[in-house]
């Protein structure tokens, strides 16, 4: 049995989650000068954590990128060039690594887009996104990896997959052949839960043992993140920056759902949910109407920021104690969500590895069962 761990992501000197989280997540796009750096290590030490994830920051570049900013390749000058709008190597990365000591360390690389379904996008596109990150990104594995063998041999390395299918995948583990990383990111941007866990299943077969999830803060992710941490992993473990976006615009999270409320005075709500109260330690006891009627501001958004944190905390942790078979899991989910026919399609795909999971060191079974949970499910 494997361990399952949210990782806090979004975390400041004005506002750490407490309890304190077991694991927080910094950036390298956050370290452009020695006080943000010094601020950073400051953060650290506040947080309580015990383990430290860096960033490589690339998602902030990528954006930037997008937007039309100018954005360099250039190891000897700063992250943030006078005139530029952002300069990230994988040099800047194992400096800041070097300064921070994280635990873990996430490769250099560059995001594919989102494909969006109106966009009657089909496989040519993503072949054509994934092409044209991947020399890059297996560039930066090798240069990081020599750099970490050489500055920092005791901080680990995740390399993180960007592509779109079990092909892909399949063509970047064989071109990594001789590169060692201590785990495997995976981003939710171009992933569904089904396509995410067909994803980890063949990780299994490769012999992975840790894998993290970028962007991972929803119910479905969550559940199959919990579900393959206790039968298949060491350890899983997610981004979970959620909890501060959804304080920012006024969301309160559910127990066990992961589903939302804005309690808002602008916004109608029905005297049934109006009355839910919550007795976790921020709320105490406040209802859903009393925190409505709260003064939108810094104190209410403080208040649901610790109250998203804590639930969503609370919520991992009933996911992976509930995940000793598919069927509890199921179970507990629909005690707690509507959305059945999401839960259903789970439970099916969980169904079908925990009965299999004694066959995942075969690789062409391997293969085949992630193909068919790759392409059986479509509820979101």
């Amino acid at each position: 049995m494997g361990i399952f761990l949210p990782v806090c992501s979004g975390s400041s000197l004005s506002l750490i989650p407490s309890p304190a989280p077991h694991s927080i997540l910094v950036s390298v796009a956050s370290c452009g000068t020695t006080s943000s750096i010094n601020s950073i290590n400051t953060l650290i030490t506040a947080s309580g954590a015990e383990k430290i994830f860096l960033d490589n920051g690339m998602f902030t570049f990528f954006r930037k990128k997008q937007k039309g900013e100018r954005v360099i390749f250039d190891n000897s000058r700063p992250i943030f060039p006078k005139g530029i709008a952002m300069n990230l190597t994988a040099v800047h990365a194992v400096k800041c690594a070097m300064v921070l000591k994280p635990n873990v360390l996430i490769v250099t690389d560059l995001p594919v887009p989102k494909l969006r379904k109106e966009g009657n996008y089909d496989i040519g596109d993503e072949e054509l996104n994934f092409m044209s990150v991947t020399y890059h990104n297996l560039i930066r594995a090798k240069e990081v990896t020599q750099l970490r063998a050489k500055y920092c041999p005791e901080i680990e390395l995740y390399y993180t997959f960007q592509g779109y299918n079990i092909n892909q995948l399949n063509r970047i583990m064989r071109e990594l052949n001789g590169l060692h990383f201590e785990g495997f990111c995976l981003a939710t941007r171009a992933l569904n839960w089904n396509k995410l866990l067909a994803l980890m299943i063949l990780m299994k077969g490769y012999g992975v043992k840790k894998i993290h999830i970028l962007a991972g803060s929803n119910m479905p992710v969550m559940a199959v993140g919990a579900f393959v941490a206790r039968h298949l992993f060491e350890e899983v473990s997610y981004d979970s920056h959620n909890w501060l976006y959804f304080s920012l615009v006024g969301t309160f999270r559910l127990f066990g759902s992961m589903g939302t409320v804005r309690p808002m005075k602008q916004i109608e709500l029905s005297k049934n949910i109006l009355s839910l109260t919550c007795d976790c330690p921020h709320c105490k006891d406040r209802s859903l109407f009393d925190i409505r009627e709260m003064e939108y501001g810094q104190d209410k958004q403080h208040l649901l920021a610790q109250h998203n944190f804590y639930i969503e905390t609370e919520t991992a942790n009933a996911y992976f104690n509930h995940s000793k078979t598919p069927a509890m899991l199921t179970d507990f989910i629909l005690s707690k969500s509507h959305r059945v026919e999401l839960i259903q399609e789970m439970h099916e795909a969980l169904s079908a590895i925990y009965e299999m999971k004694d066959y995942l060191n075969d690789m062409k079974f391997v293969n085949g069962l992630a193909e068919y949970i790759f392409h059986r499910f479509k509820a979101r």
